[in-house]
Formats: structure tokens, sequence, C-alpha cells
């Protein structure tokens, strides 16, 4: 607890959804932190299997079990973890995910010594599928780095850790978007603060079974969310907005949609005609077999954070 011995320093907040295994190993990894002063709350979404068990037997008594009614989703699920929260620091896990022994002590020291127009920290991170290591992310945007957010997100959500105040000046995580919520704040967030980073890997991202089953279709109608929410915002950076566009033609030829696809890729090269967008619509429209199964393949990574990296390549 923190030093007055009421609240925590940070509160860690874990959504969980029917994976008992998986949440045990979140928790694990935070309950082995160096660093010690923190809450820990776990938002079911009403489970029926053996989660509530799991995370009761850990009987740490910083541990608090919410069960989520109502409105379900992560979005959902994250705000009632923040808003029952008592810290004065955010730090948001997935429960597939895991964090690495030193990640809160070495974010909470930054972000205790910086200035109050900065209220993100954010660490690097690894993939890693079956204990095999995919590949590792390091931090490289410090500051402002609101122009660079629009292109699309520099940080994957086990990284960070947000200064409670945040919220009460962006607001929540919005519940109405099915995917990119997490972009969304991250952009909401870098136009009031600036964010720093730890240079270090702190953090797994784990690919998993339920990754590889991932839904384009879904996740073009958040990037579309996300675009039209922020209309003002990319209209004055046709640079981004390009990049966008092109992301979205990526994803509907996944779907399928060719023309759709190719409808985007060249509103994408009408923002931005020296961009190499050229060459996805070339491939798509020539090869487009070839060209879907490419993009297919590179959302076996860190889905989101991959295949922006294969585009802007």
């Amino acid at each position: 607890m923190s030093e007055d011995g009421d609240f925590p320093h940070v509160s860690v907040i874990i959504p969980t959804y029917n994976r008992p295994s998986l949440v045990g190993r979140a928790i694990k990894s935070v309950l082995s932190q160096s660093y010690q002063d923190f809450e820990l709350i776990v938002v079911d979404g009403s489970s029926d299997d053996e989660t509530k068990e799991v995370v009761m037997d850990f009987g740490d008594r910083r541990i608090r079990y919410v069960s989520e009614t109502g409105k379900r989703g992560l979005s959902n699920a994250r705000n009632m973890g923040i808003r029952s929260s008592m810290g004065d620091y955010i730090a948001l896990l997935d429960d597939d995910d895991e964090w690495l022994p030193c990640k809160l002590e070495m974010q909470v020291d930054l972000l205790d010594r910086l200035p109050e127009e900065y209220g993100v920290v954010y660490s690097g991170y690894r993939t890693e599928r079956d204990g095999n290591i995919v590949g590792e992310y390091y931090p490289a945007e410090r500051g402002d780095v609101y122009a660079r957010m629009l292109k699309g997100s520099i940080l994957s959500v086990p990284t960070i850790i947000i200064s409670r105040s945040c919220f009460e000046v962006v607001g929540y995580f919005d519940e109405e978007l099915p995917s990119c919520e997490d972009w969304d704040m991250w952009i909401r967030l870098a136009k009031e603060y600036k964010f720093e980073y730890v240079p270090e890997i702190l953090a797994v991202y784990h690919i998993h079974g339920d990754q590889m089953t991932f839904d384009q279709s879904r996740f073009i109608v958040g990037v579309e969310g996300v675009l039209k929410k922020h209309h003002e915002d990319f209209s004055r950076n046709r640079k981004s907005l390009a990049e966008q566009y092109r992301y979205l033609g990526v994803l509907y030829y996944l779907t399928g949609d060719r023309a759709e696809g190719t409808r985007f890729m060249f509103r994408s090269m009408k923002l931005n005609p020296i961009q190499n967008g050229i060459v996805h619509v070339l491939a798509a429209l020539i090869t487009p077999n070839i060209y879907k199964e490419k993009m297919r393949v590179a959302l076996t990574g860190d889905q989101n954070a991959k295949l922006r990296q294969n585009l802007n390549a």
C-alpha cells in the first residue's frame, strides 16, 4: 500500500473471460513484481468455468475479483476496473499476456519523476508463441507523439502505465467500438499528454489459437470507427489518413472484398501519390490470391502492429 497505508500507488486491471489457466499466469506475473505497492482488479465477464476459483485461490488481499454484469466487452471491463480502482496510476494487462518482474518498478519510478504534462509511460515487449520468441519491439517515440499515433498504435496494451488523472480529462475506453478501442484511447491521451518510455522489454505478448482466427470484418469496423471519431484530426494530416485508407484496403482484400479494397487503395494514393501504396495495389490486382495470403500471414504475428509494420515498410 501507499505511504499513508490507505491506498495503493498503482491499480492493475486485468479483464478476463473463460481463461482460467491464462489469467492465472497473468496474475502470477503481477504478484512477482519487484514493486509491490499495488492492487490487482480482475474483472470477469461472467465466466462459466473455474476462473473465479483460480483468482480467489491466490489468497492475496491485494486482489479484488469483480464480476461484470449488464453490458459486457473488453472496454466495459477495463472501464469497470478503472472506475473501481484507487491507485494513482493505472496499469493494464490482458489475461493472456504477462509482465517481466521489474516492469512496475521501472515504470513507476520514471512516471513519479516526470512533470505533469507526461501522462503515459510505456516500454518494449516481445511476442511469444508456444514459449518461442517470435519478435521483439522496442519503443522509439517520446514526448509529443500525437502525429505519430495517427499513423497507428506505437505501443501494446501490457506495456503501458497511465496517470489516473488522465481519464478525468480524456474519458474512458469507448464501449461502442468493436475493436481498435485501445488505439482510440492512445490517440486521445496523446492529444493531451506527452509520452515517455523505458527502453527495455518489460512485457510478453502471447500469440495463441484465439488470435489466429482474427476477425478482419470486425477490425474494419473498428478502424473506420476511429477514423470517423477523429475525422478532423485525420483530415489535417493527409499522409496519416492515406496510410489508414491503405490499411483498410488490405483488410478488405483479406475479407475477399476486392472492390472495396481497391477503392480504399486508390483513395490512399489520391491523398499521397508518392507513398508505396502502388505496390500494394498492383500486387492485389495482378496476383490477388498471393497478395491475400501474404497479408494473412502478416497477421499471424502481433496482429495489428505486425500488419502495420509490413504495410509501412
